[in-house]
This record gives structure tokens, C-alpha cells and sequence, in this order.
């Protein structure tokens, strides 16, 4: 576990996400409840670095937006927790092209045009969903 975060580490620095963190405190935010019934489980997040590298991501920009990291904070952080969702879903798509890895791209395209009828996404938040969109699903 360890080495999957300090490489999800080393991708984030190129992405300017720097951050000294524990690892325990990224695995209480991923096995933390959501404020959404979530599809993909924490045996799948492990099992796809770029799922992964987005959840380590989102842990960062909370933190980095002041939030104590740990089981509950996906639920106390909302709607501030939506916003860091779309921030790391924008390095993940960032990452994925590096790779070039397209198909996961029109995947991850579908889920990203879907949060537009998400009854979670806070109105002010919907420009945060079309920049993406129009940035990496053309």
C-alpha cells in the first residue's frame, strides 16, 4: 500500500500536488461514507492506479483546502468535497492522456457528462463539470 502511494506521490508533484501525509489517513477518507451511493468499491479503487491516483488526489486538495483528513470527511467537507472530486477527476484525465490511454478517457467522458443530472452537484459547481467536458470529451 505504501508504494502505491508514493507513487500516486510522484505523479501528483508533476501536477503540483505537494503534501506530507500519512498513510493512514488517506485510507480512512477512501473507506469513508459518501453523501452518494458510490459504484466503485475500495477493492476496485486498489486495483486501478488511476482510480487510485484521483482518490489520493481528492484527499490532497481537501487537505489543502483545510480539511482534516479521515473517515468522515467526504460527508463534513461537502460541498467542498464535489469541487476537489473535479479537480482530481481533471488531473486523472490529465494523466490518463499522458498515457494515452483514450479509452479510459470516453469512459471516465461518460461519468463526468452524467454529474450534469446529479441531484448532489451544487449549481454553482456546474461550470466545474462543462470545463472538463469540453476540455478532454471533444
Amino acid at each position: 500500500m505504501q508504494s502505491m502511494i508514493n507513487n500516486a506521490l510522484r505523479i501528483l508533484e508533476q501536477y503540483n500536488l505537494r503534501r506530507n501525509i500519512y498513510i493512514d489517513e488517506p485510507l480512512a477518507y477512501l473507506e469513508g461514507p459518501t453523501y452518494e451511493n458510490d459504484t466503485i468499491s475500495f477493492i476496485e479503487i486498489l486495483g486501478y492506479d488511476l482510480l487510485f491516483l484521483h482518490e489520493i488526489a481528492e484527499a490532497y486538495i481537501l487537505e489543502n483546502m483545510g480539511y482534516d483528513l479521515s473517515c468522515n470527511t467526504i460527508i463534513e467537507a461537502y460541498p467542498d468535497t464535489y469541487l476537489a472530486h473535479l479537480k482530481a477527476l481533471e488531473i486523472e484525465l490529465l494523466e490518463t492522456g499522458r498515457r494515452k490511454l483514450y479509452k479510459w478517457i470516453k469512459q471516465r467522458c461518460k461519468v463526468l457528462k452524467s454529474y450534469l443530472n446529479d441531484p448532489h452537484l451544487p449549481s454553482i459547481l456546474k461550470n466545474n463539470v462543462y470545463e472538463p467536458i469540453n476540455r478532454f470529451c471533444q
